[in-house]
């Protein structure tokens, strides 16, 4: 089982908690206020998601714990290790298709 953030959950704990996407990019740095809004922003939309990092800061501005801000889904991890042994396997197959 895999965990990949979720902007859904994330929206609802900002709203409920701290109110606004601005309350809580003044939490975490009010000097880059309209950077970390447009950040948290992407992050909200799906164009994005934060690094380990970003999601810890996400979670003291909001606050909740950092595992909130997550889901738990039936998808495989994949890493890019797995991804590449999977084209090589591919590639195996079609190499030994191409000799046959």
């Amino acid at each position: 089982m895999a965990r990949r953030f979720s902007p859904d959950k994330t929206k609802q704990l900002i709203l409920e908690r701290a109110g606004s996407v601005r309350a809580v990019a003044r939490r975490m740095d009010p000097s880059k206020l309209e950077q970390e809004r447009a950040s948290i922003n992407k992050w909200l939309a799906g164009k994005h998601v934060p690094s380990d990092e970003s999601a810890a800061r996400l979670a003291a501005a909001i606050p909740c714990k950092v595992d909130e801000l997550y889901e738990d889904t039936e998808e495989e991890d994949v890493s890019m290790a797995a991804l590449q042994d999977r084209a090589d396997a591919v590639r195996a197959g079609r190499l030994a298709e191409e000799a046959a």
